[in-house]
């Protein structure tokens, strides 16, 4: 005998929506589990906190604070990480430049070049004018003294007598004047110029505290600089080696 119309909608929708009964046993039974207490030993917070489960994001980790006063934490954790080898390193190459755009290209041209005939000159004249201080001069004064003093007086020396000439070079240009692009070109040179300084003081504190010093550890100026010397040498820039590369997975066959 075949049912009544009623009868099959009943039968075909009640798997589909539980009986009120049902419903509300659910509910009980949900309510009664997460009142129910923590088990021995485990606190009720971390047993709330192991039940809720925290969301995450791409590859498990947990997402990025959005949050104004985070953002101000993440900038300010960021400008911490610069070393004050880097923030010095910076103050000087601005004070250079704009020593340079306020003394114009002529002068600033010889200060470099005072600067680079002075290194040069203390590294090719300090070994014999050291000899001839120890033969001539005080006998007591040592090698350690005087390469010192033998570095100091022919490093003065070479800057005094550029820089005069420097000074009578700026005589002429100050009868013309100083130009835009003059004054653009003396910060050029100038930026030029503290860029030298600091690459000269870094590499001399490498020398005498070593490149693990912790002001020097992590300066970036300092990498910036042994970069460049590796690629004025030729040499292929340092692979990162802070993590192997990850193993390929292959396809499962």
């Amino acid at each position: 005998m075949r049912r009544p119309a009623r009868a099959r909608y009943a039968a075909a929708v009640s798997p589909l929506w539980p009986a009120p009964t049902t419903i509300a046993s659910h509910t009980a039974a949900s309510v009664a589990g997460a009142r129910a207490p923590p088990p021995n030993g485990v606190s009720r917070a971390a047993f709330a906190g192991r039940r809720r489960a925290r969301p995450r994001g791409r590859r498990g980790a947990a997402p990025a604070p959005r949050t104004a006063a985070a953002r101000r934490a993440q900038r300010a954790a960021r400008l911490r990480a610069v070393q004050a080898v880097d923030l010095a390193a910076l103050a000087v190459v601005a004070l250079a430049l704009v020593r340079g755009l306020a003394i114009g290209m002529v002068r600033e041209a010889f200060s470099v070049a005072a600067l680079a005939a002075a290194c040069v000159a203390v590294h090719v004249g300090t070994a014999p004018a050291a000899a001839w201080l120890q033969g001539n001069a005080d006998p007591d004064l040592g090698p350690l003294g005087a390469r010192l003093v033998a570095g100091f007086a022919i490093g003065l020396a070479t800057l005094l007598g550029v820089g005069l000439v420097g000074r009578l070079a700026q005589r002429g240009v100050r009868l013309v004047g100083l130009g835009f692009a003059d004054r653009l070109a003396g910060g050029a040179i100038g930026a030029a110029e503290g860029a030298l300084v600091v690459g000269v003081a870094l590499f001399a504190a490498v020398t005498l505290v070593g490149r693990g010093h912790p002001l020097l550890a992590e300066s970036r100026v300092l990498a910036a600089l042994e970069g460049a010397e590796r690629l004025a040498r030729g040499e292929p820039a340092r692979a990162d080696v802070a993590a192997p590369p990850r193993a390929r997975r292959s396809p499962p066959g």
